[in-house]
């Protein structure tokens, strides 16, 4: 239960910080994208272990960096910060 704990604390702690860069969207809009970005990144840490294990010494996170919601089409605003940094 501990560790659930602070899964949702951090899941709110990056939910805070995405809605106080984009406050226009709102506090349950951040909250999904911080479960969305948690969702990937414990998925990208799987998938790390896995390369590892099989050898591979070098590691690209160019996916890591950008945005866990890029389905904002049309939204220059949104693609901008997405571009610079969320």
């Amino acid at each position: 239960m501990t560790n659930a704990n602070e899964i949702r604390r951090d899941v709110m702690l990056i939910a805070w910080d995405f809605f106080r860069a984009d406050k226009h969207e709102g506090f349950a809009s951040a909250l999904r994208r911080a479960w969305a970005w948690t969702k990937k990144s414990a998925k990208a840490v799987v998938r790390i272990a896995r390369q590892y294990r099989a050898g591979v010494r070098q590691i690209s996170f160019g996916s890591m960096v950008r945005r866990a919601d890029r389905n904002h089409l049309g939204n220059d605003a949104a693609r901008r910060q997405a571009a610079f940094g969320a």
